[in-house]
């Protein structure tokens, strides 16, 4: 029965060829198609863009963040499983005739399958208000897990790998806001991450499946590493921000320690791999009304629209092309939009071309979010959607509002009239008459 469960779960996922991000996305942000670089304002700030601090007129505490994932492959898997459960429960029962029937089923059914799931665990972090010279500061304590299985391509022995990678993320954030510039109109908001990472990781590259009953797995290799994120956001006017951001500054360090041979497995040497650096674009908008001129529908500043670039210098993905756009252009683009009504947050986007949609409820302390989304699995737009769903709930407590509505307020209050002097009391004396000759 083991052996079944562990085949069952086992998608056709590539193998990591390179060390993946210890990066946490937000509900909010794959909701609005993953499109957050110029809009962070919020905990995401220590993973889309750490200048963000800055969008903050008052502090934010964030005692609990818990999420999960399930992919539509899993759902499907699930399905599959009660279908077929009796079948399942007996297996070592069945004739040899019924087991390579249900064996055949599983692999024309579920093998092309990517059943993924994940969680993150309750992540806290504190963002600060401004202080002395317009410095803001932040730190957290974040942890998911995430991890890639697979069938080999072996015809004659089935056989799988898997990759699980558990992270603890300890960033520390500081940035500060220049609200005038020389020469140009806005503001310009810097900022850093300092991060210490934690990797723990479960790898095999081959498990026979039909001796997966008496498998226990190998034991986790530990490894460890230091990080810089760099970003900046610029507010050219109240309701516009440009950003860019540059992840993983020089590309991060992960450093393996060796495993001595235990339990049947065999010693591993202790290695190093890097998470590659990763420069992203982002634009936010928001509009003060749909429509030309004074003719359009008033919005109240609820709305906001952004779009990011990804990734842009990756020479194994490229954007431009002789020229023109590359045929992998596509898995760059993220635009998002989200509308705040009373308490309820509608958002919407498209993420590497496929629709995503979300909504989030937002009570005092508490954050419910849920998000539909799919990502890109080839290198190509188009070539691999994988869809899933994601709900988070926070508990948090602060101050203050984001420092962007408080510009657009600012912007859009009516001026005062300018002073008139007052009256006076006493009546003018009157004028004296010309003396007669």
């Amino acid at each position: 029965m083991k052996r079944l469960l562990i085949l069952l779960l086992a998608g056709a996922l590539p193998a990591m060829a390179a060390e993946i991000p210890a990066s946490i996305r937000g509900t909010r942000a794959l909701g609005m198609g993953d499109a957050l670089t110029a809009v962070a304002d919020d905990q995401n700030i220590f993973f889309y863009n750490p200048a963000g601090t800055v969008q903050r007129t008052g502090s934010l505490m964030t005692v609990a963040d818990i999420s999960a994932t399930v992919s539509k492959d899993f759902i499907d898997l699930a399905t599959f499983i009660g279908d077929n459960e009796d079948s399942l429960k007996n297996f070592d029962t069945l004739t040899p005739g019924e087991q390579a029937d249900l064996v055949n089923k599983i692999t024309a059914e579920m093998v092309g399958l990517k059943p993924t799931f994940g969680a993150s665990l309750p992540n806290v972090s504190y963002l600060s208000g401004p202080m002395f010279g317009g410095l803001h500061w932040g730190a957290g304590a974040f942890a998911q897990v995430s991890g890639v299985v697979g069938f080999n391509p072996v015809i004659i022995s089935p056989s799988l790998y898997y990759n699980v990678n558990a992270d603890a993320i300890f960033p520390m954030n500081l940035a500060v806001k220049v609200k005038h510039l020389p020469f140009i109109p806005g503001g310009l908001g810097l900022g850093a991450n300092l991060k210490y990472i934690q990797r723990g990781r479960v790898q095999e590259d081959s498990v026979d499946v039909f001796a997966m009953d008496n498998y226990s797995g190998p034991p986790a290799q530990m490894g460890h590493g230091v990080g810089m994120d760099f970003g900046a956001i610029y507010s050219p006017t109240p309701r516009w921000n440009i950003a860019a951001t540059m992840m993983d500054f020089g590309g991060t360090s992960i450093s393996f320690d060796a495993l001595e041979a235990k339990d049947g497995f065999d010693a591993k040497a202790s290695f190093t791999e890097s998470i590659r650096q990763r420069v992203n674009l982002g634009v936010a908008w928001t509009p003060g009304r749909v429509g030309f001129s004074s003719f359009g529908i008033p919005l109240h500043d609820r709305l906001v629209l952004a779009a990011d670039v990804r990734d842009i210098v990756n020479a194994d993905s490229k954007i431009i092309e002789n020229g023109g756009l590359a045929d992998t252009a596509g898995t760059h683009f993220h635009l998002g939009a989200e509308y705040r009504w009373w308490f309820l947050r509608f958002r919407a986007g498209a993420n590497q071309g496929y629709f995503t949609g979300g909504l989030g409820v937002d009570w005092p302390m508490i954050k419910l979010d849920y998000a539909y989304y799919a990502d890109e699995l080839s290198l190509f737009a188009g070539g691999e959607r994988h869809p899933a769903h994601r709900l988070s709930v926070s508990f948090s407590f602060g101050s203050g509002n984001t420092e962007g509505r408080e510009r657009i307020k600012e912007a859009t209050a009516p001026k005062a009239p300018p002073a008139t002097a007052a009256p006076s009391a006493t009546p003018p004396a009157p004028a004296e008459k010309p003396a007669v000759q």
